[in-house]
């Protein structure tokens, strides 16, 4: 058992414990006016209250309820909206990497093939512009092959996972920063 699991069983077994499964909070509620509320993969309660009234009691647990019911509708339009993402990397799509430790490193891919969850991508080219010493803009050239093709699997976000350090996601037409240091 899990410290979450033995937290909850622990006030769930006090005297006239009651549990709520309410979307992805837990809600016990036990004693005279006690409140345990457990968010996701906390193992202690995110709000544990002993309250004054059965009024504020319930108060207490409708505004938790109607902040959940947000943080529901923002994880549903938050996948929804990559999900669209995802589904815009067809072949021809630009997809842009960032990554860098005191230098800001930019890498373009170009989609040549997509299947089902995953793309077939390949590194391509860039044209830099100067905008001072060791730094400038820079914009994907389609036409200039850098690697030689491979599959990755693009992931819950509407991105594609690349190393541990670098992820790429779909360029946005905009001339990406970039930075050296030699």
């Amino acid at each position: 058992m899990t410290k979450r699991e033995q937290t909850i069983k622990y006030l769930s077994d006090k005297p006239g414990a009651q549990v709520e499964q309410y979307n992805k909070l837990v809600i016990i509620t036990y004693d005279v006016l006690c409140t345990a509320i457990f968010e996701p993969k906390c193992t202690r309660p995110t709000w544990h209250y002993k309250h004054r009234t059965e009024q504020e009691q319930r108060e207490f647990i409708a505004t938790r309820k109607a902040g959940e019911d947000m943080e529901q509708q923002r994880r549903d339009r938050y996948a929804r909206e990559a999900m669209e993402r995802a589904d815009k990397m067809q072949p021809g799509a630009i997809l842009c990497s960032t990554w860098g430790y005191e230098q800001t490193n930019v890498d373009f891919y170009k989609v040549i093939e997509r299947k089902a969850s995953s793309v077939v991508i390949v590194e391509i080219g860039q044209h830099r512009t100067y905008s001072g010493d060791m730094q400038g803009n820079c914009t994907p050239d389609p036409d200039t092959i850098i690697s030689e093709p491979f599959l990755k699997r693009v992931n819950k976000w509407g991105g594609v996972n690349l190393a541990t350090y670098k992820h790429c996601q779909l360029w946005d037409g905009q001339p990406m920063g970039w930075s050296s240091y030699n």
